[in-house]
């Protein structure tokens, strides 16, 4: 039912419902059978509701990505307990750090030749993969920390 401003009124999650999909926003959440949580068929995901906070936890991931309910969609809800571990920290840098290294050294055992056309690629090749991997590990922290800017474009 639809009010004079041309929104739907707020609704609290219940179990008989179908919600939209925090994930991937295409599909719509549905209880599956014999199990408590609710299936995307659109993308696959598990998720556990909790009705009486109005939480949807992720099954699918590790660590789970909750999302809360705000009148008719899910909003993310970010990780307040953010300690980053130093096994974590260790791993990440050496993710950064150890392939940027191996390119940097091929380039210095195998140099191109002076004066040659393409002098430029060994370096621009060490810039790329340590930007890839830098970006790669920034990804990863925000996947698994659910920062907010993780989530701009949905």
């Amino acid at each position: 039912m639809w009010n004079l401003f041309g929104k739907r009124p707020s609704r609290r999650p219940r179990t008989e419902g179908h919600y939209p999909c925090p994930h991937c926003h295409r599909g719509e959440l549905y209880r599956l059978e014999l199990m408590e949580a609710y299936g995307c068929p659109a993308c696959g995901n598990l998720v556990e509701l909790d009705l009486k906070s109005q939480i949807a936890r992720s099954l699918s991931s590790a660590p789970p990505a909750s999302f809360r309910w705000s009148n008719n969609r899910w909003l993310p809800t970010y990780r307040r307990d953010f300690r980053l571990t130093a096994l974590a920290a260790i791993g990440l840098i050496a993710f950064t750090v150890l392939p940027t290294a191996i390119a940097a050294l091929a380039v210095y055992i195998f140099p191109p030749l002076p004066g040659s056309d393409g002098a430029w690629v060994p370096t621009v090749w060490v810039i790329s993969v340590g930007a890839a991997h830098c970006i790669s590990a920034l990804w990863l922290l925000a996947e698994c920390y659910q920062w907010p800017w993780r989530s701009a474009g949905s």
